[in-house]
């Protein structure tokens, strides 16, 4: 599997880890951020939690209706049921969650904010490419399903 397209850019995970290297470094370098909330580490857990659920039953929904989860990979079906009806990107929203969960374990305001790098990473180097697949792929039916659900949220 190629990590990158000439193209289209990394993949999702390097994406990813991309954000997760800038949340430490700011969570090292930026310690005046730091906050001191006593349950903040539990709400990290639970988003985090959350995060890892939501890309488990994602993943799944497409091993069920084997098509692929390789980005830029030319799909076989267009998945638009469950989890999938309420957000367009449930694995992307996904390692979202993980990213602010990650941010609220360093307890630093820097690290948060940092996560939300990874809304406009997705949209431009993954997501404005898929959606291009999809609609050459599935056309009118791609475009009532992004019509009716969200990208994000």
């Amino acid at each position: 599997m190629r990590l990158m397209s000439k193209k289209k850019g990394p993949i999702p995970p390097l994406i990813l880890l991309f954000v997760v290297i800038i949340q430490l470094l700011t969570s090292n370098y930026l310690s005046f951020l730091a906050i001191d909330v006593f349950f903040i580490n539990w709400i990290g857990y639970i988003i985090i939690s959350l995060g890892l659920l939501m890309l488990v039953t994602s993943i799944m929904k497409f091993r069920k209706l084997k098509t692929t989860v390789i980005v830029f990979k030319k799909p076989t079906s267009l998945v638009t049921t469950k989890i999938y009806s309420l957000t367009r990107n449930p694995m992307y929203l996904s390692m979202f969650f993980i990213l602010l969960g990650l941010g609220l374990l360093n307890n630093n305001t820097g690290s948060i904010v940092t996560a939300f790098l990874f809304i406009p990473l997705m949209n431009q180097r993954i997501i404005k490419h898929e959606e291009s697949m999809l609609v050459n792929e599935f056309q009118d039916e791609y475009n009532l399903y992004k019509n009716k659900v969200r990208r994000w949220i």
